[in-house]
């Protein structure tokens, strides 16, 4: 039923993505300014990171799987929701190994390469120090869900049209990590959850890239 669909979007993600800049890099700062070198921004090695945004078929309906971070967690991103991911270990072979490795550990779904469809724009993100590749993939099976629950407070299978439904989604002041600047953001909701922050970011591109794919 989606394989014309899952084959317009691989083709749309190897052409230019909506927020790549010269670098590559999207910032998550208040101008959403490109830079045109990572040493106008770092002062240090950020944590190389990756997400994995996965596309499934659940009864003829697309689906994305989301994590709640557990509020206890440590860091500045816990008790928000985010996609499955965390930081490249020395180990993994290259960045779409981090994001199947990081799903498989935090919520027990297993993909493997073939799976991949592409990437979407890397985007920094300060308050965590981290530069995040978000991974897209896609299975025509349904997931079973098998969360750690060190890392996932609950797994939020959330179907795509209603992320692509106008009425879920606004753009929102958010107040950054210095208590004093806001930007406006794209935030999302679903069922009484809030997604906002970088994960919105990724996931607004991600909906544009499947609005030029013909979806």
């Amino acid at each position: 039923m989606h394989t014309h669909f899952i084959s317009q979007l691989s083709e749309r993600l190897q052409q230019p993505l909506p927020y790549q800049s010269q670098t590559g890099l999207e910032v998550l700062l208040p101008s959403f300014q490109k830079i045109d070198s990572f040493q106008e921004l770092f002062q240090s090695t950020p944590r190389i990171c990756a997400v994995m945004i996965a596309l499934y078929n659940l009864d003829n309906e697309l689906h994305i799987p989301f994590i709640l971070r557990p509020a206890h967690e440590k860091g500045a991103h816990g008790g928000q929701i985010s996609f499955p991911g965390g930081g490249r270990d020395e180990s993994d072979p290259h960045l779409e190994f981090t994001a199947l490795r990081e799903m498989r550990e935090e919520i027990g779904v297993e993909l493997s390469e073939k799976h991949i469809l592409g990437k979407l724009s890397d985007i920094y993100i300060p308050p965590s120090h981290s530069l995040v590749t978000p991974v897209l993939a896609f299975s025509n099976k349904s997931f079973t869900y098998t969360p750690d629950p060190k890392e996932v407070a609950e797994v939020l299978s959330i179907p795509l049209a209603v992320l692509t439904d106008p009425r879920n989604h606004k753009i929102e002041p958010i107040t950054l990590i210095d208590g004093r600047t806001k930007v406006q953001m794209p935030v999302y909701y679903y069922e009484g959850h809030r997604i906002w922050g970088a994960t919105a970011r990724i996931l607004s591109e991600l909906l544009l890239v499947i609005e030029q794919s013909g979806k």
